[in-house]
This record gives structure tokens, C-alpha cells and sequence, in this order.
């Protein structure tokens, strides 16, 4: 009899003990869209002069990685900068970028691609960036 109900008991524990999850899913959850990130380049050419007009390219660091440095072409966003020479990035944002797993911290790579006539060559400036942060940068140009 008391093998018995050994027997019953160790049966019930066993159908009545759930399992943890096997998902083994380390993908860490995108970021929560209530916030919005900026980014204010202000671009300057030799004589510290305001430049219009310029396009402004933005890299997150693992779009960087993956092209192998400044890129006009893979860019994450790219604005135009304004008679105040102030390009304006209003919502620097994708999942990828903005995660639990960074702390909701990326760091942007902000490049120009000048071409003068007389030089041509790209200029490009790194800031560490946490979402819903508005970092206002200066570029020296070429």
C-alpha cells in the first residue's frame, strides 16, 4: 500500500509540475515609441561660415560596421541643412538601433561629402546618443 501512493504521489507531481520555457529568443524588445531622438548638425565650411545646402548622412553604428565607414548610399537618414547650415534630424529611430540590449544607446555617425572643385573628401563626426535625447553637433568641413 505504501509503494502504492509513492507511486500515485510521484505521478501527480510529475503531470502537475510545469516546465520552463525552452525559447531560447535573445532578440532584446524595440524600443518604446514615446520618445523621439534629435540630432542638429551644424555644418561649417574653412571660415567657420554656416554652409546651405549640404546633404548631412546619418549611420547608426551597426549600419557603419556593415559598410565599412562613411556611406551616402546605405545611410540610416540623410537631411539637407538649411540657410542657418543646420541640418535637422527629427526622429533618429529604427528597432534595430534603439533596444533594451544597448541600453537604449547607439552611437551615430554623422558624414558630408564635400566636393569643391578643388577638394573632394567626406568629413564625419561620432556622438553616443540615448533615445529621446536632442544633441546639437558641430562639422568643420573640409
Amino acid at each position: 500500500m505504501k509503494k502504492l501512493f509513492l507511486l500515485f504521489l510521484s505521478t501527480t507531481l510529475m503531470f502537475t509540475t510545469s516546465c520552463s520555457s525552452d525559447d531560447d529568443n535573445n532578440t532584446p524588445p524595440p524600443a518604446p515609441r514615446n520618445t523621439v531622438t534629435k540630432a542638429n548638425i551644424l555644418v561649417l565650411d574653412l571660415s567657420d561660415n554656416p554652409m546651405q545646402n549640404v546633404t548631412v548622412y546619418a549611420q547608426s553604428e551597426s549600419n557603419w560596421d556593415a559598410n565599412g565607414g562613411a556611406s551616402s548610399t546605405n545611410a540610416n537618414f540623410e537631411v539637407t541643412t538649411g540657410a542657418d547650415g543646420i541640418a535637422k534630424f527629427d526622429d533618429l529611430y529604427t528597432e534595430a538601433d534603439f533596444n533594451s540590449g544597448n541600453n537604449f544607446t547607439n552611437v551615430y555617425r554623422f558624414s558630408v561629402f564635400i566636393n569643391t572643385g578643388t577638394t573632394t573628401g567626406n568629413v564625419t563626426v561620432g556622438q553616443s546618443i540615448t533615445m529621446g535625447e536632442e544633441v546639437n553637433i558641430t562639422l568643420n568641413s573640409l
